[in-house]
This record gives C-alpha cells, structure tokens and sequence, in this order.
C-alpha cells in the first residue's frame, strides 16, 4: 500500500508544481478547464489516499472496529503506518474539510450579498447600471448573473472600449467563471499546496474574457487598450470575492498576451497533465484495493473467530498483550 501511496502523492505533487507553468502554454479556456480539474482531482484523490492510509489503525478504535466488526489483530498486521502518522492524516483531512466548509458559507453569503445588491438597479436585458462617480465593472454569479457597470465608467469610455468591457463581462457570464475559480479555491482550502492553482485559475478566466472580448470586436489592439484603461480607471480596485471583475488580475501581462497573437492549441502540456493525474488515480486505486484486501482479511478473521475475537481497540491504549 505504501508503495502505491507515495507514487500517487508523488505523481500528484509534480502535476500540482507543474499545472500552472504547462497551463501558461495552452489556450485560456483549456487551461482554465484543466487547472480546476486538476484543483479537484488532487483535493479529492489526497483526501482520499490519507483516509485509506490511516483507516486500518483508526479502524481499530473502539468506537469503529464493531462496525466492521473487524478483528484488532489483523488490523494491526495490516496497518501501513503508525498511530502518530494516521492521527497526523485524519486530521489533516478535517482541517482541510473545515477550511473549505467555511469558505463555502463564506462565498455562499457573499454571493447572496451581491445578488440582492445588485437585485434593483436598472437593467437592460442582464445589463445592469450602477449610478455611482467611482468606475465600476464585473459580473455576479450566475445563475440570473448580471454584468454591472457604473455610470461612472460608461461615461468615461468610449463606445468602442464599452463594447469591449461589455463583451469580457458577458464572457465570464455565458461560460460561468465564477464556478471555475470557486471550485479551485475550495480545493486549495483543503489542500493548501493547491493554492498556486487557485490563483492561476483565477487568471485564466480573465484570460479567457479577455480573448472572447478580442474575437467579439476584432481587434485585439482595441481589446488591450480598451482593458488597460479600464484598470487605470478602477485604480485596480477589487469587488466582492463572489465577483469577477474586469480589470483586477495581472493587467501587464494581460495586455502584453493582447498584444501578441491569439494562443494556440497545443496537445503535448495537456496531455503530460493528464498523464500524471491519471498515474495518481491509478496509483491510488491500487492502494484503495490493499486497504480494501486489510479490511476484508480482518471481517473474515472474526467471522472465523469463536466469540467474535474483537478487541476493542485495546491495543491502542494498553498495547498488544
């Protein structure tokens, strides 16, 4: 099991040190598309692995090993690492599971917070006019998302670089950006080595508006003048975290990926990705069958055992007798 386990964690760990870098030469869209995949393939195949690692030693508590019932004694033949370090796992993964619960809430609250915000103001269509001096512009969550914008900032663009705010807005809202960031983040709540992938998502999906805000008014010069302006306008000012907003990611580089030509689709850094993500799966699968193969040995050897032959967990607090 051990085996399987540190060839899953390591496969895991190169995909979680190289997504961001292999992402920066895809498209926006299938970076995007491929970071939070591997935000949640990782959060959920390590939380996984830790538990299975750590069953066969919590399994022998005594407030577990009747539910079985499981015999102590192949438990503990079976174990692949010692108390401290099954303690160390478990609680790793409810720290991790209470960070990204309160996260959740916290996003959820923001996002209703937003919502009934932004719930009166004029609209047209899912245009909605923020009467305000202070330049404004980002999307709520979908669904019934809306792009708002201030009059502040309507009144200092021109129709061209409106058109172009317009269409990186609509694009957070027709392919649900919002989701793609918050997905990552919760991954990265939960394992905080994700973080870096968090934050790249997050730049990709502006990356991503921005490139469907080039094709919408084919002119990727307008695009990247029209978005710097906006940025210089906002001050790079951020909204609410349950918003994406037009100009509060990486502007220099953004431009600069503007001002160059539009990305190309390349196969080999997606499919290195997806290689080691599948390596960790598999990996992980064969450690899921030893812990299964524990288990089972040790459900059969009471069924076997005259009287049951459970020991409650007694080795754990008094030590093999």
């Amino acid at each position: 099991m051990i085996s399987a386990a540190l060839v899953a964690t390591a496969a895991w760990l190169v995909s979680t040190g190289c997504a961001p870098r292999l992402a920066r030469r895809l498209p926006p869209a299938t970076a995007t598309r491929l970071l939070t995949a591997t935000a949640a393939a990782v959060a959920a195949g390590g939380t996984g692995l830790a538990l299975l690692v750590a069953l066969p030693w919590l399994a022998q508590l005594p407030v577990l090993v009747t539910l079985g019932p499981w015999a102590g004694a192949a438990l503990r033949a079976g174990q692949p690492v010692s108390g401290p370090v099954a303690v160390a796992l478990a609680t790793a993964v409810l720290a991790g599971a209470a960070r990204a619960a309160v996260l959740a809430v916290r996003r959820a609250r923001a996002m209703l917070a937003v919502r009934q915000a932004c719930a009166d103001l004029p609209r047209a269509g899912r245009l909605a006019v923020l009467a305000s001096d202070r330049p404004e512009a980002f999307s709520t969550p979908p669904p019934a998302g809306r792009v708002v914008l201030s009059s502040g900032l309507v009144n200092r663009l021109s129709p061209d670089e409106l058109r172009v705010v317009l269409a990186h807005e609509e694009s957070h809202l027709r392919h649900a950006h919002t989701w793609y960031a918050l997905a990552a983040e919760l991954a990265a709540a939960a394992n905080p080595l994700l973080r870096p992938i968090a934050r790249s998502v997050r730049d990709a999906v502006e990356r991503w508006a921005d490139e469907d805000a080039a094709r919408a008014v084919a002119d990727r010069r307008l695009a990247a003048r029209a978005l710097a302006r906006t940025a210089l306008l906002t001050g790079g000012a951020t909204t609410a975290a349950a918003t994406l907003a037009s100009a509060d990611r990486g502007m220099p580089g953004r431009v600069a990926a503007l001002l160059g030509t539009a990305p190309r689709h390349r196969l080999l850094p997606a499919l290195a990705l997806s290689a080691l993500l599948l390596t960790g799966t598999v990996a992980a699968g064969l450690a899921e069958r030893r812990t299964d193969a524990v288990l089972d040995h040790a459900h059969r050897t009471v069924a076997a055992t005259p009287g049951g032959g459970i020991d409650h967990g007694a080795n754990l607090v008094k030590g093999n007798r």
